[in-house]
Order: structure tokens, then C-alpha cells, then sequence
């Protein structure tokens, strides 16, 4: 079987999001992020992802950052077939979650020094098993981890979910809820410790809510509940995770 590129050979990122609700009080205090009125439909932006809370109907979207990124892609049931023609794509998981991938060549992978990565989105699903199988060909990795029967600390309850962790690219998570394909939350990748208690001081001053805070996945945790009503959270992943994901990158995807 033809090998496949590898995510930070072919520039797949997770950097589009979609949030209702009043987020001004926290990007306006988070370092490195602004307002972006000079960009259309995004709100607030760190140069590299972007955020907005004009109504769509999807919560995030990939971008491809070269015409290489969606070659794995191909039979996953794209609106288009011709990869060379793409420039706006939407495709189908098994679960019923609409995939949009946005095409923009451009190059700015040193947002990895940045104090706040938003590249992180939790997607419940129906059928663990055919989403992973979905997601390999799709990202073209395997999962840097799957986890069965873990509680989860907010439901109080044991789900199974599978990660893919490629830092600064993307941090997806597919969670075994029973149900059909959505986003269940996104977050932040902190770039170290210090950072995430920073980011705990601003959501105090603010008055968002943390619902929980601890360890689990292989990241320390910062749960809060945002202005949509939905739990997000802020992560710092721990030094075993990272290794797990370069050990990831070494191997091909088959």
C-alpha cells in the first residue's frame, strides 16, 4: 500500500472555530490574542487561528496549508475530486459531523512559542471504531493515544476516546458518547505550566466559571464553562505526550 505524508509534511491544521456567546472578556486578555475586525468573519485572532462568533453551521474547520494536505483525503467523500482544483472542501465523517478544509498557503509554523495554541476540538461520536479509521486516512497518523474506559471527571462516568496530538497543528479528540458526530468542546494548548496558571488567574478575574482542574489524558487540565454554555478547556500536555507524538511523526502512516 502507497505510503501517505505525514501532518507536518503536509501542513494540516485545526485553526478555525466557531464560538457563540460574548468571548471579548477573555481574548482581550489573552496574551498574543486581539481583536481582528480587519478580517472578514473573524472576531478575535493570534495571527494563525482564527475565531469568530458569526452564526455557522460548524464549530471548527481545518485549513491545508498546501494542496499536498488533502491528499490523503481522497475517497472520503469530498465535493470535489480533483485535488488540484480545491480551494473549499467539506467532508462527511461516519458519524454525521460535517468537516469543512479551507486551502491557504502560508507558512507560519512559530506560532509553537506562542503562550496560547487554539488548535483543540473534542468531537463526540457514534462509532469510535470507524472513526479512527476515518480520522488515520484523514490526518494521514495514527492516534497518539487511545484510552478505553477512562472516567471522565466532568460527566462522572467511563468513556473511551481516541487523541491525535501534532503540536502546534492540531489536538483532536474523538469521545465515545453514543451519539451522532458533534463538537463536544475545544481548547487551548498552554505552552507550559506557568502559562495554564495564568490563564486559571484571567478566568477567575472574569468570572468564568472552573469546573475542573487535574490531571487526565496525559495533560494537566483547566475545565471552564464559557459564555455558550459549553465546558472548554485549557491543557498543558505533559512531557510523555509530547514524546509520544514525535515517536508518532517517525513512523509512516500505512
Amino acid at each position: 500500500m502507497a505510503q501517505l505524508r505525514r501532518p507536518r509534511e503536509s501542513k494540516l491544521y485545526l485553526r478555525e472555530f466557531f464560538l457563540e456567546g460574548d468571548w471579548e472578556p477573555l481574548f482581550q486578555r489573552l496574551e498574543g490574542w486581539k481583536g481582528a475586525e480587519w478580517y472578514t468573519d473573524c472576531d478575535y485572532t493570534d495571527l494563525d487561528a482564527c475565531v469568530t462568533d458569526k452564526q455557522r453551521e460548524q464549530y471548527f474547520c481545518l485549513e491545508a496549508r498546501s494542496l499536498a494536505a488533502l491528499e490523503g483525503s481522497r475517497g472520503l467523500g469530498w465535493f470535489h475530486r480533483d485535488v488540484s482544483i480545491i480551494s473549499d472542501t467539506t467532508i462527511p465523517s461516519p458519524s454525521g459531523l460535517i468537516i469543512p478544509i479551507h486551502h491557504r498557503e502560508i507558512n507560519n509554523d512559530d506560532n509553537i512559542d506562542r503562550k496560547y495554541i487554539m488548535n483543540h476540538a473534542a468531537i463526540a461520536v457514534s462509532d469510535l471504531e470507524k472513526e479512527i479509521e476515518f480520522w488515520n486516512r484523514l490526518l494521514q497518523v495514527y492516534p497518539t493515544m487511545i484510552v478505553r474506559d477512562e472516567r471522565d471527571p466532568i460527566l462522572d462516568k467511563a468513556i473511551s476516546s481516541a487523541h491525535y496530538y501534532i503540536t502546534p497543528n492540531f489536538y483532536i479528540t474523538l469521545r465515545d458518547e453514543g451519539c451522532s458526530g458533534k463538537m463536544h468542546h475545544c481548547g487551548f494548548e498552554a505552552r507550559d505550566r506557568r502559562t495554564l496558571s495564568e490563564a486559571k488567574r484571567i478566568l477567575q478575574e472574569i468570572c468564568w466559571p472552573i469546573l475542573w482542574e487535574g490531571r487526565i489524558d496525559q495533560s494537566y487540565v483547566l475545565h471552564f464553562q464559557a459564555p455558550d454554555g459549553r465546558i472548554h478547556d485549557f491543557s498543558y500536555t505533559s512531557p510523555t505526550l509530547k514524546k509520544m507524538s514525535i515517536n508518532q511523526l517517525n513512523e509512516e502512516y500505512i
